[in-house]
């Protein structure tokens, strides 16, 4: 999971919203593309499963950003 809190997408970001962010990409992101991510081959937008088309990791998203609010 730390290269996904360390990835420039999160940047920025409080850590309990980054942890929850990188939980989502774990959770609804391709787990061959995840792996490819891991591995330099491909950037955080090129893994299926997490772009703005996809309702569910998209409404599991914004609940991370309702965090402590």
């Amino acid at each position: 999971m730390g290269k996904l809190t360390a990835d420039e997408n999160f940047k920025g970001l409080p850590g309990d919203l980054t942890d929850c962010m990188a939980e989502v990409a774990l959770k609804f992101g391709d787990q061959d593309d995840l792996q490819s991510y891991m591995a330099g081959k491909i950037t955080l937008e090129q893994v299926k499963g997490l772009g703005k088309d996809d309702k569910a990791a998209e409404a599991e998203a914004e609940k991370c950003t309702n965090l402590g609010g």
